[in-house]
């Protein structure tokens, strides 16, 4: 897809680029033209990226589609800076839906990153004996959330855990919670979602990395 560069951007302006829905079976949606509204938050203290979608259906999508409720959606959209934010989101529910006027209704689609969707339905039971918490936060991660950090940052001492049947993102918050840094003075580490991906990183290198914005009363 090509962007001319003399598109001029107002502070606050968005380019959605696509909104896919692939439905469990069936060929994908393009949603672009029926949403009317589009949030996505991030929170540091959250297991995960959330996001939902107002829809305009004249279609009847729900049945037709149909969608049940664990279908993927792609998210791609630019902001006036020129970066791109790409995210694949797993459909958890469909709410509010109701009618506007004779065959058009409106609904809410509220989504979850896939790795919090597969955090819901995963269990772990397993020892780990002398190793890093952040080398139990990778393993975790990678082999029961089918994904990678995009930061993580190397803790100190060695630990042995046995982990009594908790989900994978419980498990990531409780080392993180116990997690020196090797790198930092200061302890206790954050687990959370960003644009980037997932990280786990001490809170002393988070508070040194810019924007860091001062105030003084």
């Amino acid at each position: 897809i090509y962007y001319p560069m003399s598109i001029n951007y107002t502070p606050k302006s968005i380019e959605i680029v696509s909104i896919i829905l692939t439905p469990v079976s069936g060929s994908t949606v393009d949603l672009i033209y029926m949403f009317s509204e589009l949030n996505i938050h991030e929170d540091m203290f959250g297991n995960g990226i959330t996001a939902s979608l107002v829809i305009l259906d004249s279609l009847n999508l729900i049945k037709n589609t149909p969608i049940f409720g664990f279908e993927q959606v792609d998210i791609k959209f630019r902001t006036p800076s020129l970066d791109y934010f790409e995210h694949t989101f797993k459909l958890y529910n469909i709410e509010n839906i109701s009618l506007v006027k004779d065959r058009m209704q409106i609904y809410s689609l509220n989504m979850i990153s896939f790795e919090v969707f597969t955090d819901r339905l995963t269990r772990i039971q397993k020892s780990y004996n002398g190793m890093l918490l952040s080398d139990v936060a990778n393993d975790i991660q990678t082999n029961f959330l089918n994904s990678n950090f995009f930061e993580l940052d190397t803790t100190q001492y060695l630990h042995q855990i046995v982990v009594p049947n908790w989900s994978p993102m419980e498990t990531i918050r409780w080392c993180s919670n116990r997690s020196n840094s090797a790198n930092y003075a200061g302890s206790n580490y954050m687990y959370y979602e960003n644009k980037d991906g997932y990280h786990f990183a001490p809170i002393d290198k988070l508070v040194q990395t810019d924007p860091v914005m001062n105030y003084w009363v």
